[in-house]
């Protein structure tokens, strides 16, 4: 996983950039709790066969997306790879608008905007759908743009280049 800063505009430049990249997480310092654990092959896993439970995995040191309190955040994207493994049949999720889609949570369960997962390959003009219980790695980036204060969330097979059209997007001041 890989938090990087984006270009911001003038005037809107953090004080301290901060990026980190992880190629496994045997010596990545998180902390996690819960379920969440590092395997022994580095992967990160969140989740186990055990119901209505579920594991955090922390950065160890805060990030400051802000500048002040009461200013607007600051430019920021993240992208990861992953993979769900069905142990159980089905995930539950409020308001879900099926068991297979890519949704923006702030704050709540419940999705500010959801999409069914799929992605547009760049050289095409219709979506492709993705099975996100298929055990098959994808990767996803999550951007989000200070100034314009919107969120991109972008989803594609592990294979496939970064789609130039986010999968969703949602106009938010975080």
């Amino acid at each position: 996983m890989s938090i990087e800063s984006l270009d911001p505009p003038a005037g809107a430049a953090a004080s301290d950039d901060v990026g980190f990249i992880f190629q496994g997480f045997q010596q990545s310092n998180l902390s996690v709790d819960g379920l969440a654990t590092v395997t022994n092959n580095t992967l990160l896993r969140i989740t186990n066969t055990t119901i209505s439970q579920t594991g955090h995995a922390f950065y160890p040191n805060p990030i400051k997306f802000k500048s002040k309190s009461n200013s607007s955040a600051f430019s920021f994207s993240t992208q990861f790879v992953f993979a769900i493994v069905p142990d159980l049949s089905g995930l539950t999720d409020i308001g879900d608008i099926n068991d297979n889609h890519v949704g923006t949570d702030i704050n709540s369960v419940t999705s500010k905007v959801s999409m069914p997962a799929s992605y547009k390959a760049n050289n095409k003009n219709s979506l492709d759908n993705l099975t996100l219980i298929s055990g098959q790695q994808m990767q996803l980036w999550v951007e989000y743009d200070g100034m314009d204060r919107r969120i991109d969330v972008t989803l594609a097979p592990i294979a496939a280049a970064k789609p130039h059209t986010p999968l969703l997007s949602l106009t938010y001041d975080l």
